[in-house]
Protein backbone atom coordinates (compact mmCIF):
# COMPACT_ATOMS: atom_id res chain seq x y z
CA UNK A 1 0.00 0.00 0.00
CA UNK A 2 2.94 2.19 1.17
CA UNK A 3 4.45 1.76 -2.70
CA UNK A 4 1.16 1.92 -4.55
CA UNK A 5 0.50 5.13 -3.16
CA UNK A 6 4.34 6.90 -3.22
CA UNK A 7 4.30 5.86 -7.05
CA UNK A 8 0.54 7.45 -7.94
CA UNK A 9 0.83 10.67 -8.77
CA UNK A 10 -0.94 13.39 -6.25
CA UNK A 11 -3.62 14.50 -8.81
CA UNK A 12 -4.77 10.88 -8.28
CA UNK A 13 -4.79 10.79 -4.77
CA UNK A 14 -8.77 11.61 -4.18
CA UNK A 15 -10.98 10.97 -1.67
CA UNK A 16 -11.73 7.06 -3.04
CA UNK A 17 -8.81 5.91 -3.24
CA UNK A 18 -8.31 7.53 0.67
CA UNK A 19 -11.37 5.42 1.88
CA UNK A 20 -10.09 2.08 0.19
CA UNK A 21 -6.27 2.72 1.23
CA UNK A 22 -7.43 3.52 4.99
CA UNK A 23 -9.71 0.66 5.09
CA UNK A 24 -7.06 -1.59 3.80
CA UNK A 25 -4.56 0.23 6.73
CA UNK A 26 -6.88 -0.13 9.80
CA UNK A 27 -7.55 -3.98 8.91
CA UNK A 28 -4.38 -4.55 9.51
CA UNK A 29 -2.96 -6.79 11.98
CA UNK A 30 -0.42 -4.04 13.34
CA UNK A 31 0.65 -0.59 12.70
CA UNK A 32 4.05 -0.74 11.27
CA UNK A 33 6.08 1.99 9.87
CA UNK A 34 5.16 1.54 6.51
CA UNK A 35 1.65 1.35 7.61
CA UNK A 36 2.66 4.82 9.05
CA UNK A 37 4.16 5.65 5.79
CA UNK A 38 1.58 5.29 3.58
CA UNK A 39 -0.87 7.26 5.95
CA UNK A 40 1.80 10.53 6.03
CA UNK A 41 0.94 10.23 1.81
CA UNK A 42 -2.39 10.48 2.11
CA UNK A 43 -2.32 13.34 4.99
CA UNK A 44 0.32 15.14 3.02
CA UNK A 45 -2.72 15.16 0.00
CA UNK A 46 -4.96 16.85 2.43
CA UNK A 47 -6.79 13.33 3.11
CA UNK A 48 -6.81 12.92 6.97
CA UNK A 49 -8.50 9.82 8.94
CA UNK A 50 -10.83 11.91 10.63
CA UNK A 51 -12.54 13.31 7.32
CA UNK A 52 -13.31 9.94 6.25
CA UNK A 53 -14.97 8.62 9.23
CA UNK A 54 -11.86 7.40 11.20
CA UNK A 55 -11.37 8.77 14.19
CA UNK A 56 -9.99 5.95 16.29
CA UNK A 57 -6.60 5.66 13.71
CA UNK A 58 -4.02 4.43 14.12
CA UNK A 59 -5.84 1.56 16.11
CA UNK A 60 -5.20 0.39 19.36
CA UNK A 61 -4.01 -3.07 20.19
CA UNK A 62 -6.56 -4.99 22.00
CA UNK A 63 -4.38 -6.96 24.07
CA UNK A 64 -2.74 -3.80 25.61
CA UNK A 65 -5.79 -2.12 25.77
CA UNK A 66 -7.27 -4.87 27.82
CA UNK A 67 -3.71 -4.96 30.32
CA UNK A 68 -4.14 -1.30 30.62
CA UNK A 69 -7.66 -1.32 31.74
CA UNK A 70 -7.01 -3.70 34.20
CA UNK A 71 -3.74 -2.44 35.61
CA UNK A 72 -6.02 1.29 35.81
CA UNK A 73 -8.98 -0.90 37.53
CA UNK A 74 -6.26 -2.20 40.42
CA UNK A 75 -5.20 -5.45 39.00
CA UNK A 76 -4.36 -8.10 42.12
CA UNK A 77 -0.96 -9.45 42.30
CA UNK A 78 -3.00 -13.44 41.36
CA UNK A 79 -3.64 -11.57 38.17
CA UNK A 80 0.08 -10.31 37.45
CA UNK A 81 1.01 -13.52 35.22
CA UNK A 82 -1.68 -13.69 33.19
CA UNK A 83 -1.85 -9.50 32.45
CA UNK A 84 1.79 -10.17 30.93
CA UNK A 85 1.23 -13.35 29.29
CA UNK A 86 -1.50 -10.85 27.47
CA UNK A 87 1.19 -8.70 26.67
CA UNK A 88 3.31 -11.52 25.10
CA UNK A 89 0.31 -11.51 22.81
CA UNK A 90 0.80 -7.99 21.48
CA UNK A 91 1.54 -7.65 18.15
CA UNK A 92 3.14 -4.24 17.14
CA UNK A 93 1.59 -1.40 19.84
CA UNK A 94 1.71 2.04 18.66
CA UNK A 95 3.57 5.23 20.56
CA UNK A 96 0.22 5.60 21.94
CA UNK A 97 -0.66 1.84 23.12
CA UNK A 98 3.33 1.68 24.73
CA UNK A 99 3.10 5.06 26.21
CA UNK A 100 -0.36 4.37 27.81
CA UNK A 101 0.71 0.72 29.03
CA UNK A 102 3.62 1.84 30.32
CA UNK A 103 2.45 4.23 32.79
CA UNK A 104 -0.18 1.69 34.16
CA UNK A 105 2.76 -0.44 34.67
CA UNK A 106 4.47 2.01 36.71
CA UNK A 107 0.78 3.48 38.96
CA UNK A 108 0.15 -0.72 39.25
CA UNK A 109 2.43 -0.40 42.68
CA UNK A 110 5.94 -2.56 42.65
CA UNK A 111 4.73 -6.14 42.95
CA UNK A 112 2.14 -6.09 40.73
CA UNK A 113 3.69 -4.13 37.75
CA UNK A 114 7.54 -5.64 38.24
CA UNK A 115 5.47 -9.14 37.96
CA UNK A 116 4.04 -8.13 34.71
CA UNK A 117 7.10 -7.40 33.50
CA UNK A 118 8.48 -10.83 34.15
CA UNK A 119 5.55 -12.96 33.07
CA UNK A 120 5.77 -10.78 29.59
CA UNK A 121 9.01 -12.07 28.69
CA UNK A 122 11.55 -10.73 26.66
CA UNK A 123 10.21 -8.74 23.68
CA UNK A 124 10.50 -5.21 21.87
CA UNK A 125 7.72 -4.15 23.96
CA UNK A 126 9.24 -5.07 27.36
CA UNK A 127 12.29 -3.93 25.96
CA UNK A 128 10.54 -0.28 25.51
CA UNK A 129 8.96 -0.28 28.25
CA UNK A 130 12.25 -0.86 30.96
CA UNK A 131 13.68 1.85 28.90
CA UNK A 132 10.91 4.14 29.76
CA UNK A 133 11.02 3.28 33.22
CA UNK A 134 15.28 3.29 33.52
CA UNK A 135 14.63 7.00 31.79
CA UNK A 136 12.02 7.99 34.70
CA UNK A 137 14.15 6.29 37.46
CA UNK A 138 16.91 7.70 36.85
CA UNK A 139 15.46 11.58 36.47
CA UNK A 140 17.41 14.20 34.10
CA UNK A 141 17.99 17.70 34.34
CA UNK A 142 14.00 18.26 34.37
CA UNK A 143 12.78 15.85 36.34
CA UNK A 144 14.04 14.53 39.39
CA UNK A 145 13.93 10.68 39.79
CA UNK A 146 10.84 8.41 40.00
CA UNK A 147 10.33 6.38 42.86
CA UNK A 148 7.77 4.18 41.65
CA UNK A 149 9.46 3.17 38.53
CA UNK A 150 12.67 2.26 40.73
CA UNK A 151 10.46 0.14 43.02
CA UNK A 152 8.46 -1.00 39.69
CA UNK A 153 12.51 -2.25 38.41
CA UNK A 154 13.49 -3.38 41.58
CA UNK A 155 11.08 -5.75 41.90
CA UNK A 156 10.99 -6.69 38.33
CA UNK A 157 14.93 -7.23 38.48
CA UNK A 158 14.55 -9.63 41.76
CA UNK A 159 11.52 -11.83 40.47
CA UNK A 160 13.62 -12.05 36.93
CA UNK A 161 16.32 -13.73 38.53
CA UNK A 162 14.41 -16.59 39.19
CA UNK A 163 13.06 -17.05 35.77
CA UNK A 164 15.81 -15.87 33.86
CA UNK A 165 18.71 -15.36 35.99
CA UNK A 166 21.31 -13.99 33.88
CA UNK A 167 18.92 -11.16 32.41
CA UNK A 168 17.67 -10.23 36.06
CA UNK A 169 21.33 -10.28 37.30
CA UNK A 170 22.00 -7.88 34.40
CA UNK A 171 18.98 -5.83 35.59
CA UNK A 172 20.28 -5.78 39.28
CA UNK A 173 23.65 -4.40 38.29
CA UNK A 174 22.12 -1.95 36.31
CA UNK A 175 20.02 -1.08 39.26
CA UNK A 176 22.91 -0.49 41.46
CA UNK A 177 24.27 2.27 39.32
CA UNK A 178 20.68 3.81 39.50
CA UNK A 179 20.77 3.48 42.92
CA UNK A 180 24.23 5.20 43.70
CA UNK A 181 23.17 8.40 42.19
CA UNK A 182 19.77 8.19 44.32
CA UNK A 183 19.65 11.00 47.31
CA UNK A 184 18.40 10.61 50.52
CA UNK A 185 14.62 11.44 50.33
CA UNK A 186 14.15 9.61 46.92
CA UNK A 187 16.04 6.37 48.58
CA UNK A 188 13.46 6.70 51.68
CA UNK A 189 10.46 7.25 49.27
CA UNK A 190 11.94 3.58 47.27
CA UNK A 191 11.77 1.81 50.78
CA UNK A 192 8.34 3.02 51.78
CA UNK A 193 6.77 1.99 48.25
CA UNK A 194 8.43 -1.50 49.07
CA UNK A 195 7.41 -1.70 52.26
CA UNK A 196 3.72 -0.44 52.01
CA UNK A 197 3.10 -2.67 48.92
CA UNK A 198 0.02 -4.55 50.03
CA UNK A 199 -0.08 -6.59 47.51
CA UNK A 200 3.30 -7.93 48.31
CA UNK A 201 4.27 -10.93 50.04
CA UNK A 202 5.52 -10.61 53.36
CA UNK A 203 8.76 -13.26 52.85
CA UNK A 204 9.27 -12.53 49.43
CA UNK A 205 12.69 -10.52 50.58
CA UNK A 206 12.06 -7.78 47.94
CA UNK A 207 12.20 -5.00 50.84
CA UNK A 208 15.31 -6.87 53.11
CA UNK A 209 17.21 -6.95 49.46
CA UNK A 210 16.73 -3.47 49.15
CA UNK A 211 17.23 -2.46 52.52
CA UNK A 212 20.56 -4.44 52.52
CA UNK A 213 22.12 -3.00 49.92
CA UNK A 214 21.47 0.76 51.69
CA UNK A 215 23.07 -0.21 54.95
CA UNK A 216 25.53 2.66 56.01
CA UNK A 217 29.35 1.56 55.08
CA UNK A 218 30.55 0.93 58.11
CA UNK A 219 27.80 -1.48 58.79
CA UNK A 220 28.07 -3.26 55.30
CA UNK A 221 32.45 -2.98 56.35
CA UNK A 222 31.23 -4.98 59.59
CA UNK A 223 29.32 -7.53 58.02
CA UNK A 224 31.85 -7.86 55.09
CA UNK A 225 29.02 -10.16 53.18
CA UNK A 226 28.54 -10.46 49.60
CA UNK A 227 27.39 -8.08 47.63
CA UNK A 228 22.94 -8.12 47.96
CA UNK A 229 23.06 -9.30 43.99
CA UNK A 230 24.75 -11.92 45.40
CA UNK A 231 23.17 -12.62 48.78
CA UNK A 232 20.07 -12.65 46.15
CA UNK A 233 21.07 -15.66 43.78
CA UNK A 234 22.77 -17.26 46.75
CA UNK A 235 19.75 -17.88 48.66
CA UNK A 236 17.55 -18.38 45.30
CA UNK A 237 19.79 -21.61 44.97
CA UNK A 238 19.63 -22.48 48.51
Amino acid sequence: MRRFLEATPPQAHDRALAVVAYHSLTRAPAVDEDARAALDVLEKAGLPPRALGHQDWPPADASVTEVVERLEQGARLDEAGDLGLLLATAARPTRADRNRLVRAVRGAGPSVGGRVLVAAGPSPLRDTMLTQLYAWAEGDPDHAPDPRSTAVLFVFATKETAVRARVGHRHLTRLDGVRSGLDADITRAVTALLADDGERAVDDGVLELWRERRRPASSLAAHSGPSWRDRFGRRKKG
